[in-house]
């Protein structure tokens, strides 16, 4: 400790397998927390240091109706939570204003609702009573009338009666006229209130895009590694390791080094990753070594993925065949290929790809296209990776102006949030949204057509009782002999008449626009169903290309924990030399080149034999994945579309890579629930325990109470505080006893769960489960029957699932969904029973899924 206070943090946690490195993100958050703490003191304040010192204030102001008063308790929510979720400060003021905003819009929105209520129920009851009357009035006028007209041609006597008849006619007229006018006024009101419900609507889109975009600036300016590119490091990280690498004070670096680190979880490549959370659990001199040597043999080896990854999925055999030849060279070679990917006949190549892109683009497009096909082969791959995204965003802002001057109000809508949202907004807003828009515009124009129709209607119906009352004062006016008086009642019926046919032709007018745009709503739903389709295409293609990606990520994880498990043995082995921690951190760095090397031919191999291996199934992680990705990815698309609706289940397919073929499905309220409560994102949480996730979380304490519980193998005591052991030398031998797993059987479980009779014949291609019992028995049943069911109750050796094709066992693990039975033992046990069953299981055991 110096003057400071500044002590060498070292609080080991204990995880499982690869897991462990990047796992139990709910303690390493808290790990995070402390070293920001710690190391505060050493160089600046810390993120969460001061917490939301500005924060409840602003909060507690926004709220003046009901409804903002709602939304500033959130914001104080919002505060909370961040704080207690290990939120930096930044994120936490950013929610807190996000609140405050919808705390604005909230009150306006209720204040502008409680006005337009209060005005449409006076109109409203003004209306109803007004056609009351009329409705009384026009019997009373239509009597009065034909009394008028019998009268007329009696006595001096009659005259009086004739004139209060028409007098009633005259009343019951300007009643149905007050009427008509206050049904108007109805219609005005809804207008005003949608409109404003239009305008709020509007701003809560822009601000969400807003909102969007800022962090997705954020997410470009973190320079996220992408596998199959170079890994860089944005400006604020890159200082990070230079004063980290230059520091002569070694607290220095490690307070340096650890920020760096902490950095590194979010964004850097598998091996980064995993280096930078093996420094976070170490020692100082760990810290050290990490800075001056483990950061760069780690970036290396993630940029030798990268290439790998070009290799398997690259549709160019010349360009994979580059990328193979590369992979094993030095690493300045295997960087210049990831920011060229050269290949004999790339240019050629380049030249077909730019020539297609410009066919189909805008101006913008064609312009910067043609620049390129003039340019140099550097210039096709410029416009290739960069620039053609460009150019398409500069023409698609031009499109959405042009749609936003000439559009409707749901149109301006729209497009004024997807011109602030993020550029890949502006496509699928081409693409979908505005379609969407112009049929909500047409829909709004064709019922706003058809109240006309009703408007007009009660117009015509009020001038025809004024001519009716006309005539009746021009026949009592007659009946007085006042021929003057006669006249001027008989010219207003003339005009009351004409006002009438006016107010009819006026209702076939907005009858023709009901029309109109009745058939403009149906043109806009069938273009926008037909572009959802199109879209769905789009998403399966950039699905497809994410699950290459993730699987590319996922083999260079798998090398990264095989050579992490050398560095620990090597690591170990230096302090039972009687090393001390620097030279045993070096031993460790050293054993980890070592063991990268060796392991780069076998991921060459592996990449190579998956390349002639067409066929080859996925394991039921990836098929998880898989499934759930598409499921996400077409819900949201449904939901956005409005293809999907109340009741309907979506149902998601996806090829095993072996001729079968596995689904899921969900009902419309189902996803709906998990949309609103974030069960999505938890899920992908528990799967990946990546820190990312913790952006999320710092704003709902579900899905922080989620992590706290996750766990997915079951701790073991006694583990090493850095790196898992070998699989071989933390489990017995395979000759030693075989281990006896309790099945724990729920009190619930269906009596429909049975396993499979002995001596059935299993389908040629398929998924099952399978447990061996105590005494080496075999038990078969359905994947979707649970382990615990399938043995009845009874104890088990080992428990997992396996694939058929073909007739033959193409794949064995040990995946159980409660104790879970690994090592030598259960494997020799699963072997042996499908061996003695006459299914062939040497060489397909995969205990991918067990924990040491």
């Amino acid at each position: 400790m110096d003057e400071r206070g500044c002590v060498g943090i070292e609080r080991p946690l204990h995880h499982c397998e690869v897991a462990s490195i990047n796992g139990n993100s709910y303690r390493l958050k808290n790990r995070i927390q402390a070293i920001e703490r710690d190391t505060a003191r050493c160089s600046h304040p810390s993120p969460v240091s001061d917490r939301y010192a500005n924060f409840w204030p602003s909060a507690t102001e926004v709220g003046r109706g009901t409804a903002g008063a709602n939304a500033a308790t959130s914001a104080a929510e919002a505060g909370r939570w961040a704080g207690e979720a290990g939120a930096r400060e930044a994120e936490a003021k950013a929610a807190a204003a996000r609140a405050q905003r919808l705390a604005g819009q909230a009150t306006r929105a209720a204040q502008a609702a409680q006005t337009n209520a209060r005005q449409a129920a006076v109109a409203a009851r003004q209306s109803r009573n007004a056609a009351n009357d009329a409705a009384v009035h026009a019997e009373a006028a239509a009597k009065a009338a034909d009394k008028a007209a019998d009268e007329a041609g009696r006595a001096v006597d009659a005259a009086k009666e004739s004139t209060a008849a028409a007098d009633a006619a005259t009343r019951a007229a300007n009643d149905a006229q007050t009427a008509a006018g206050q049904a108007r006024t109805v219609a005005d009101l809804a207008r005003k209130a949608d409109a404003e419900r239009l305008a709020e609507q509007q701003e809560e889109n822009v601000l969400a895009a807003e909102e969007a975009k800022k962090e997705h600036d954020t997410s470009v300016a973190a320079a996220q590694w992408e596998i199959g590119r170079v890994q860089q490091f944005n400006t604020a990280t890159q200082k990070l390791r230079d004063e980290a690498t230059a520091a002569s004070d070694p607290q220095v670096m490690v307070a340096k080094g650890r920020q760096l680190a902490v950095r590194l979880l979010s964004t850097g490549g598998t091996w980064t990753r995993t280096a930078a959370a093996v420094a976070l659990e170490d020692s100082d001199a760990d810290v050290i070594e990490f800075v001056r040597t483990g950061l760069m043999v780690a970036m290396e080896q993630d940029d030798r993925a990268s290439v790998g990854h070009i290799a398997a999925t690259s549709d160019s055999p010349a360009q994979q065949e580059a990328a193979l030849a590369v992979m094993d060279k030095p690493i300045a070679q295997v960087r210049e290929f990831l920011r060229t990917r050269a290949y004999p006949g790339k240019e050629h190549d380049d030249r077909i790809a730019v020539s297609r892109i410009m066919e189909a683009g805008g101006p913008g497009v064609k312009a910067a296209a043609n620049k390129a096909l003039d340019g140099t082969a550097a210039d096709l791959y410029q416009f290739l990776e960069t620039g053609q995204y460009k150019a398409r965003e500069e023409d698609e802002r031009v499109v959405v102006s042009q749609a936003m001057a000439a559009g409707g109000p749901e149109v301006k809508a729209a497009a004024q949030a997807a011109l602030s949202a993020p550029s890949s907004e502006l496509h699928d807003f081409l693409q979908i949204g505005l379609h969407r828009a112009r049929q909500r515009d047409a829909n709004t124009a064709a019922h706003t057509a058809e109240i006309d129709i009703l408007l007009a209607g009660a117009d015509r119906s009020a001038a025809l009782a004024h001519k009716d009352a006309a005539q009746a004062q021009s026949v009592a006016a007659d009946a007085r002999d006042e021929a003057t008086e006669a006249g001027k009642w008989a010219d207003k019926a003339r005009k009351s008449a004409e006002k009438a046919e006016t107010y009819a032709k006026q209702a076939d007018k907005s009858a023709d626009q009901a029309a109109e745009s009745a058939k403009s709503a149906a043109e806009s739903a069938r273009k926008a169903n037909s572009a959802a389709a199109s879209a769905r295409k789009d998403a399966q293609a950039a699905a497809r290309s994410a699950e290459r990606a993730e699987h590319s990520a996922g083999i260079a994880s798998t090398y990264s924990y095989q050579a992490n498990n050398s560095a620990y043995q090597a690591y170990v082995s230096a302090q039972e030399a009687g090393k001390d921690a620097t030279a045993a951190s070096k031993a460790s760095t050293e054993a980890m080149k070592t063991a990268a090397d060796l392991l780069l031919s076998e991921m060459k191999k592996q990449i190579q034999d998956e390349l002639f291996e067409k066929n080859k199934p996925l394991s039921d992680s990836e098929m998880r994945k898989t499934l759930d990705k598409r499921l996400i990815e077409y819900r949201r698309s449904l939901l956005g579309s409005g293809g999907l609706k109340p009741g309907q289940v979506i149902l998601v397919c996806a090829a095993d890579g072996a001729g079968g073929m596995s689904c899921t499905q969900s009902t419309y309220l189902d996803r709906l629930i998990a949309w609103y409560v974030g069960a999505d994102e938890i899920e992908q949480c528990l799967q990946t325990k990546e820190l990312s996730c913790l952006k999320g979380l710092a704003l709902s304490a579900l899905k922080l109470k989620a992590l706290k519980k996750a766990g997915p193998c079951p701790k073991k005591a006694g583990l090493a505080p850095r790196m898992p052991a070998s699989r071989s030398s933390a489990t017995a031998q395979s000759d030693d006893p075989p281990k006896v797993f309790e099945n724990r059987i729920p009190s619930d479980t269906p009596e429909w769960f049975k396993p499979i009779a002995p001596g059935t014949a299993l389908s040629r291609s398929g998924n099952y489960a399978y447990v061996v019992l105590e005494n080496g028995e075999l038990v078969i049943g359905k994947r979707t029957a649970g382990h615990v069911s399938i043995a009845g109750g009874r104890k088990v050796l080992a428990a997992g699932e396996f694939k058929t094709k073909g007739g033959e066992v193409v794949f064995l693990d040990n995946k159980s969904g409660h104790d879970r039975p690994y090592g030598p033992n259960a494997e020799k046990a699963a072997v042996d029973a499908f061996n003695r069953n006459g299914m062939k299981a040497n060489g397909k055991y995969n205990a991918a899924w067990g924990c040491p």
